[in-house]
């Protein structure tokens, strides 16, 4: 390459194509490195007047300066400028006698001996199409770029960009040489097993890529692994999902954040956690283990594993003053339900809290409970944080309205001294 007076690129394709296309492969060296012999842009669809699909642009190009030369009255000759052409052929001349070559030698190479000579001197622009007959394509250095629709390579699904115009976004690719994709140097190509999150589907999966340099030539589904499951990859993922992931609400481990972060704020003294999304990235971790679906996640053990944050003694201290549950005086034990900022809501049967004189507190008296008592038929007949004052004011009136009504049920004159319904 050395000695040959070209660009390496085209020191390339001659090396690779003089043993059988010296002739073909020569004058297509001399048509990229010579200015362009027609009168217009190279539009492939001038040259191809069929409409048919072409192998290459460059062998394009070579067939009709070919026939320009064999027929110079034909309709093809109109575009062509005699000088130039004249300089292009001239070039091919000194090229073949480079290699002590006759300028009338036919070729004895094939179509493709010709295309693969064009892929020596582009190794690093091979291009394949996103989809089939798309003109959208992805270049060696993922680089975007779009075949002119001048171009009449059309069913090829790699090929190589020999004249590209940058773009603001995607580059066009003027000229472009079919190829197959076993031609590609081995060197250059590894096989490479990938897993990871598909936000579409929700879940791991493995694929088996092969690449040349850093492009994609092919890739297939492969098994995931028990390796596969130690967790970071989902965890890694999943942080962009938090939302969909982390648990609601009023779901066991949701009251539970709630519980934590409403303990935090009544007990600043005591240096108890306050829980975000990023307190929640370890607990994410614990759960993604032997994990493959955001489902699993979701629907894991989140209750333990927000319990994890917490050591055993402050956990002790989270469950005293404000626990998950209290014990009304029929013996029966509800939830409550907590959010941050409110009192701890308690939903119960006025008979079930027959006794209790007043509100019970919380969180060392300093949260009182926000009372629904609820009709027989378990309808809210009233919201209050101050069950002395209901029983004083409030419940004659209820019990002249529900005892009618619900006549099987206890409705006591006076509710602290009578015993409840279990």
């Amino acid at each position: 390459m050395n000695e040959i007076p070209l660009h390496p690129r085209l020191s390339a394709i001659l090396l690779k194509g003089a043993n059988k296309s010296l002739r073909q492969v020569s004058l297509a060296i001399a048509i990229l490195s010579e200015r362009s012999v027609f009168n217009q842009t190279f539009d492939g669809s001038n040259f191809r007047r069929d409409q048919s699909a072409s192998s290459s642009d460059v062998l394009d190009v070579v067939e009709v300066l070919e026939h320009y030369q064999s027929f110079k009255n034909s309709m093809q000759s109109i575009n062509v400028i005699p000088d130039r052409a004249a300089n292009v052929f001239r070039v091919r001349d000194q090229l073949i006698a480079l290699f002590g070559g006759d300028k009338n030698l036919e070729n004895t190479g094939t179509e493709d001996d010709f295309l693969r000579a064009i892929l020596a001197g582009f190794p690093d622009r091979v291009a394949k199409r996103r989809d089939k007959k798309d003109l959208k394509a992805l270049m060696v250095g993922n680089r975007g770029v779009v075949q002119s629709k001048k171009s009449m390579v059309r069913d090829h699904s790699f090929f190589v960009c020999i004249d590209i115009q940058s773009g603001d976004e995607e580059s066009i690719a003027r000229m472009v040489s079919g190829i197959s994709a076993d031609w590609l140097d081995p060197v250059f190509k590894r096989t490479q097993r990938e897993v990871l999150y598909d936000p579409s589907l929700k879940k791991l999966i493995a694929i088996q890529k092969s690449y040349y340099m850093d492009l994609v030539l092919d890739q297939k589904d492969s098994h995931l692994t028990q390796d596969d499951l130690s967790g970071e990859i989902l965890h890694q993922s999943l942080m962009s999902h938090l939302k969909e992931v982390l648990p609601v609400f009023d779901s066991p481990a949701g009251q539970l954040l709630e519980r934590i972060n409403i303990y935090g704020q009544l007990f600043q003294n005591k240096n108890f956690p306050m829980i975000d999304s990023d307190s929640l990235l370890e607990p994410l971790l614990w759960l993604c283990k032997g994990k493959k679906t955001l489902s699993e996640v979701r629907d894991g053990d989140w209750f333990n594993a927000v319990r994890t944050i917490l050591s055993h003694e402050q956990y002790v201290a989270l469950q005293k003053e404000l626990p998950e549950k209290l014990t009304l005086p029929s013996g029966k034990i509800v939830p409550l339900k907590y959010e941050l900022g409110k009192s701890p809501l308690l939903e119960a049967r006025i008979q079930e809290l027959f006794g209790w004189k007043e509100t019970p507190k919380l969180g060392g008296g300093k949260l009182p409970l926000l009372i629904s008592l609820l009709a027989p038929n378990y309808r809210s007949q009233q919201l209050t944080l101050d069950l002395a004052g209901f029983w004083k004011n409030t419940y004659p009136q209820v019990r002249k309205d529900l005892r009618g009504r619900y006549p099987k049920h206890a409705w006591p004159e006076d509710p602290l001294k009578s015993e409840t319904e279990p």
